[in-house]
Protein backbone atom coordinates (compact mmCIF):
# COMPACT_ATOMS: atom_id res chain seq x y z
CA UNK A 1 0.00 0.00 0.00
CA UNK A 2 2.97 2.31 0.46
CA UNK A 3 2.49 3.74 -3.57
CA UNK A 4 -1.15 4.60 -2.86
CA UNK A 5 0.15 6.45 0.55
CA UNK A 6 3.51 8.14 -0.22
CA UNK A 7 4.10 11.06 -3.62
CA UNK A 8 6.30 9.32 -5.79
CA UNK A 9 9.61 9.98 -5.18
CA UNK A 10 9.32 10.31 -1.38
CA UNK A 11 10.74 8.29 1.56
CA UNK A 12 8.23 6.34 4.04
CA UNK A 13 9.25 6.05 7.54
CA UNK A 14 7.65 3.98 10.25
CA UNK A 15 8.47 2.73 13.69
CA UNK A 16 8.82 -1.32 14.31
CA UNK A 17 5.78 -2.67 13.93
CA UNK A 18 6.50 -4.46 17.58
CA UNK A 19 5.84 -1.23 19.52
CA UNK A 20 2.49 -0.17 17.95
CA UNK A 21 -0.82 -0.78 19.16
CA UNK A 22 -4.21 -1.05 17.15
CA UNK A 23 -7.60 0.05 17.05
CA UNK A 24 -10.73 -1.24 15.35
CA UNK A 25 -12.29 1.79 13.81
CA UNK A 26 -14.90 -0.03 11.74
CA UNK A 27 -17.87 1.66 13.63
CA UNK A 28 -16.64 5.10 12.81
CA UNK A 29 -15.57 4.74 9.50
CA UNK A 30 -18.34 6.22 7.66
CA UNK A 31 -18.11 9.43 9.47
CA UNK A 32 -13.76 9.04 9.80
CA UNK A 33 -13.90 9.04 5.70
CA UNK A 34 -16.29 12.05 5.99
CA UNK A 35 -14.08 13.91 7.86
CA UNK A 36 -10.98 13.19 5.70
CA UNK A 37 -12.31 13.99 2.14
CA UNK A 38 -14.36 17.30 4.09
CA UNK A 39 -10.42 18.47 3.59
CA UNK A 40 -11.22 19.38 -0.70
CA UNK A 41 -8.07 21.32 -0.95
CA UNK A 42 -6.48 18.98 0.31
CA UNK A 43 -8.17 16.46 -1.82
CA UNK A 44 -7.59 18.52 -4.99
CA UNK A 45 -4.03 19.15 -4.47
CA UNK A 46 -3.30 15.23 -4.58
CA UNK A 47 -2.07 14.67 -0.99
CA UNK A 48 -3.40 12.12 1.26
CA UNK A 49 -6.75 12.50 1.34
CA UNK A 50 -7.01 13.16 -2.37
CA UNK A 51 -5.25 9.73 -2.95
CA UNK A 52 -7.16 8.05 -0.41
CA UNK A 53 -10.23 9.51 -2.52
CA UNK A 54 -9.29 7.94 -5.50
CA UNK A 55 -8.29 4.60 -4.34
CA UNK A 56 -11.19 1.91 -4.91
CA UNK A 57 -13.70 1.50 -1.39
CA UNK A 58 -12.53 -1.75 -0.62
CA UNK A 59 -9.00 -0.07 -0.31
CA UNK A 60 -9.84 2.88 1.19
CA UNK A 61 -11.51 1.11 4.19
CA UNK A 62 -9.06 -1.21 4.88
CA UNK A 63 -6.28 1.39 4.97
CA UNK A 64 -8.98 3.58 7.39
CA UNK A 65 -10.72 1.33 9.58
CA UNK A 66 -7.75 0.47 11.75
CA UNK A 67 -5.85 3.14 14.02
CA UNK A 68 -2.48 2.75 14.97
CA UNK A 69 -0.63 3.96 17.99
CA UNK A 70 2.58 3.64 20.01
CA UNK A 71 1.55 3.95 24.15
CA UNK A 72 3.75 6.21 26.07
CA UNK A 73 2.99 6.10 30.09
CA UNK A 74 1.41 8.82 31.76
CA UNK A 75 4.46 10.98 33.36
CA UNK A 76 3.60 10.57 36.89
CA UNK A 77 3.32 14.19 37.74
CA UNK A 78 0.44 14.52 35.15
CA UNK A 79 -1.77 11.59 37.43
CA UNK A 80 -4.37 13.15 39.80
CA UNK A 81 -4.87 11.00 42.59
CA UNK A 82 -8.80 11.32 41.55
CA UNK A 83 -8.24 8.90 39.14
CA UNK A 84 -6.31 5.25 38.76
CA UNK A 85 -2.77 5.47 37.29
CA UNK A 86 -2.60 3.84 33.65
CA UNK A 87 -2.08 -0.05 33.93
CA UNK A 88 0.33 -0.86 31.38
Amino acid sequence: MGPLLLRPGRTGYSVPDATVETLDVTPWLPRKLAAVLAHHSEVVRGALPGRLAAAPPGVRERLMRTECYQPHPVPTHLLDSRHAAPVR
